[in-house]
């Protein structure tokens, strides 16, 4: 029995010498200790954990038979202690192996080869699950991190938690930029998850769970600057042969609050279900990341750069556990997505990774970007709410450096004057942003990546809760009648002018019944989900796919059973984060229907090949100005996606916010805010108009107003002005030149130069538009193979 056991592992030890000289991916062999385990295993809070079931019952099977995992051949590993030599298996079940030799074990199991990581694929079996009872270590050139063991649904994950990748920035290094973290010189125990950054946390509604699952749930201190990293096991053994693209998080909370370490941003299960390697990481918010005096002191965008540091630890580090350095996507919502978006167009950033999602967020935002002076002023005013009062720069910093971070984060709110408008934010340092992102995109200083933009149904909903504390409520629709709808319009844009608010609050009245007190609310939401989140994506869509890089736009219009916030919230900002994490496909059908599962499976696969490829799907189609094409995220509907009608998320409002509200801005600034005679009429009061057809690129009214579709084949319309259009609606500009010699009109008459005096504005660009059409997710086919 002895010589045949030593003659097995003699085997063994050939084949493995002889796979990691032949076909392998990288030259360079990881330290000594890879692959290493220790004794036993914990989840973040130091227990072993298991995340439960996908869909059905889809376990490892100890058999002769692999499971097969989306069309991936997958069987139990046995796993080797380098000290003794020893083969381990062990099972969570309570079936005795015991009377087993080793010799048993190597005829009951097959030894995992070189096989791809495993996919999930719905399957009926059931059988027992298989885990290690050790503990893995990576070894990289930062020190040695022993993690933890997860499983979901059998499928085993290992988590590294708060790594350490800058300098805890207290004490003099309070408001500066991140310095690297020192190379450790003991074994670090990556079993706990780490600090969140000092923010404020809200707890507003006593204890509600939609605003709970925001708050912090580790401890808060300055020394916060860590990542997590999830990586699925199979992969992690492998390293040495293959390694595995990478998706790192960047999590939104308005640059004052977030937490990499939240429940919600949870990696494992796209690490199981997908085979790929996961990391977010914590950065400094609120005045402690984006305090900003114009010297080294406070130089601003601190929060960015801690980002970036991260990512550059990524690039030098993450091939240790199985990710691969060149293949790093950088996906984000909200903040975090308008964080991307900053990478995109930082020299210092641009080199760390591949390629991008965004979702709900621009860096071009007014949220995401201060001037220099705006954020300096803000800077020095919470100095001297703080008692720092000093003429001297430097003193007023060191001043503030003695201030408690509690104390720094709770004054901060008393600078916030209107919604979206976060007290600190990113600026241009002229280090890390160099220039305002539009700019820098227009003029190529952008990283030409692929991105996936999203952006979901009812964004508005979330920040006029908020700011309307004492006059909407969390637990039911307020009725607002029309005049305190005209009042909050104007509140929330009152940056434009009185044509602009004029205009804003005309297309957005419901003038069948302008007192449907339920309606108003909701039309307060689409105006800020409209001109904050929808519009602008679109239209940075239109510019990135213009530079000849490749799209990909999705709309989120699903609300999800486990939502806890009110019906007229809607599908909320913020609502596809599990959709992107997985949390239902790990969550009990009464929190999430299995329709829900599915759908948050097929985009977990679609991010996942985006990942790897470049391409989510190959029935998800590219964006482009000639063909902006969109897919409908909706667990339930399945849309035609040749149905002429359907021109994309909020098309005509759209035309509204990046068309027609630009050119009635143009047009007022030439006559010093004042509306050329007889052109506008009255914008809020509707009069009754001749049906004749009115000017829309899609042929359709906006909120009732007098539309009519136009015929689908028209000759090109070679007059200088359109048809009369109705009153309370700004009529369109005059055809462009450009649109002019393209269809053989003849060049138009000179127009007359505007001037104040007179104030008859004509000069005015053209608008154009063409039907955006949607896909769901259900129409989708397989998604294209993995590439590597």
């Amino acid at each position: 029995m002895r010589r045949r056991l030593i003659l097995v592992v003699a085997i063994l030890v050939f084949s493995a010498c002889v796979s990691s000289s032949v076909g392998r991916r990288r030259t360079r062999r990881p330290p000594t200790g890879f692959g290493r385990q220790s004794e036993y295993q914990q989840n973040q809070y130091g227990q072993e954990q298991d995340f439960g079931d996908i869909g059905q019952s889809q376990d490892y099977q100890r058999s002769n038979n692999p499971l097969e995992y989306g069309g991936l051949q997958q069987s139990n590993q046995l796993h080797y202690d380098d000290d003794q030599g020893d083969i381990q298996q062990v099972s969570q079940d309570t079936e005795d192996f015991s009377g087993l030799t080793e010799e048993g074990l190597l005829q009951q199991n097959q030894i995992g080869g070189d096989e791809p990581p495993p996919r999930y694929t719905q399957g009926d079996e059931s059988s027992e699950v298989i885990t290690l009872k050790t503990r893995p270590e990576a070894v990289t050139p930062k020190g040695e991190f022993v993690g933890l063991k997860q499983t979901v649904n059998g499928v085993v994950v290992y988590a590294f938690y708060g790594i350490p990748f800058a300098k805890p920035p207290t004490g003099d290094l309070r408001f500066r930029r991140p310095e690297p973290a020192d190379k450790l010189t003991d074994s670090f125990d990556a079993s706990h998850l780490p600090n969140a950054c000092p923010q404020t946390v809200a707890d507003i509604f006593n204890n509600f769970r939609g605003e709970q699952m925001w708050v912090p749930n580790t401890n808060v201190s300055e020394d916060c600057l860590y990542l997590n990293i999830w990586v699925p096991a199979s992969v992690f053994e492998l390293k040495e042969e293959e390694l595995v693209p990478v998706i790192f998080w960047i999590f939104g909370g308005g640059y004052f609050s977030g937490s990499g370490s939240l429940d919600v941003y949870n990696g494992a299960v796209i690490a199981a279900t997908q085979g790929l390697v996961v990391v977010n990481a914590q950065y400094r918010l609120g005045p402690l990341g984006f305090l900003y005096v114009g010297t080294e002191d406070a130089p601003g965008n601190m929060g960015l750069i801690d980002q970036s540091l991260s990512l550059r630890w990524l690039r030098e580090n993450i091939e240790y556990f199985g990710g691969d350095p060149n293949a790093i996507t950088v996906a984000g919502e909200s903040c975090g997505a308008a964080s991307v978006g900053f990478h995109l167009v930082s020299p210092l950033s641009k080199s760390y990774f591949k390629r991008g999602v965004m979702t709900s967020g621009l860096p071009n935002s007014e949220y995401a970007l201060k001037s220099p002076d705006e954020l300096k002023a803000r800077s020095i005013q919470l100095a001297k709410l703080a008692g720092c009062k000093s003429k001297d720069t430097k003193e007023v910093i060191e001043c503030l450096k003695k201030v408690d971070a509690e104390t720094l984060v709770a004054l901060q709110w008393k600078l916030y004057k209107n919604m979206l408008d976060f007290p600190f934010s990113p600026t241009v340092d002229g280090y890390f942003l160099t220039d305002h992102p539009d700019n820098l995109i227009k003029n190529g200083k952008a990283k030409r990546a692929e991105l996936i933009l999203g952006t979901v149904q009812d964004e508005g909903t979330y920040f006029i809760l908020y700011h309307y504390l004492t006059y909407f409520s969390h637990l039911k629709p307020t009725s607002v009648p029309y005049d305190r709808f005209v009042d909050i319009l104007n509140e929330l844009f009152h940056d434009h002018s009185e044509i602009e608010r004029e205009a804003i609050v005309d297309a957005y009245t419901n003038w069948e019944n302008p007192e449907d007190g339920y309606a108003n609310q909701k039309l307060i939401g689409e105006a800020v989900a409209d001109s904050v989140f929808v519009c602008p994506h679109r239209k940075f869509a239109d510019e990135w796919a213009n530079r000849g890089l490749s799209v990909y736009y999705y709309h989120f219009t699903e609300r999800l059973r486990s939502n806890p916030w009110p019906k007229w919230m809607g599908v909320m900002h913020g609502d596809d984060i599990p959709l992107f994490f997985g949390e239902a496909v790990t969550n009990s059908t009464t929190l999430y229907t299995e329709p829900e599962k599915q759908m948050s499976l097929k985009f977990m696969n679609m991010i996942a090949n985006f990942a790897r490829v470049g391409v989510p799907s190959n029935k998800w189609e590219r964006y482009t100005s000639e063909h902006p094409v969109y897919l409908n995220v909706n667990a339930t509907t399945v849309t035609d996606a040749s149905t002429p009608d359907l021109h994309g998320p909020r098309s005509k409002e759209c035309v509204f916010w990046n068309k027609v509200l630009p050119t009635i801005r143009s047009a007022t600034q030439q006559c010093n805010n004042q509306l050329p005679p007889n052109q506008f009429g009255s914008l809020r009061q509707p009069q009754e108009q001749p049906q004749v057809p009115q000017w829309n690129p899609n042929g359709q009214g906006i909120h009732g107003g007098q539309g009519f579709h136009q015929p689908s084949q028209q000759q090109p319309y070679c007059g200088t002005s359109y048809p009369q259009t109705p009153a309370y609606y700004p009529p369109p500009p005059p055809p462009s030149q450009q649109y002019r010699a393209s269809n053989g009109c003849n060049p138009p008459a000179a127009a007359p130069t505007p001037t104040a005096q007179s104030c008859e504005c004509t000069v005015r660009e053209g608008v154009t538009s063409t039907p955006r059409y949607e896909q769901d997710v259900d129409d989708l086919s397989t998604p294209p193979p993995a590439v590597y």
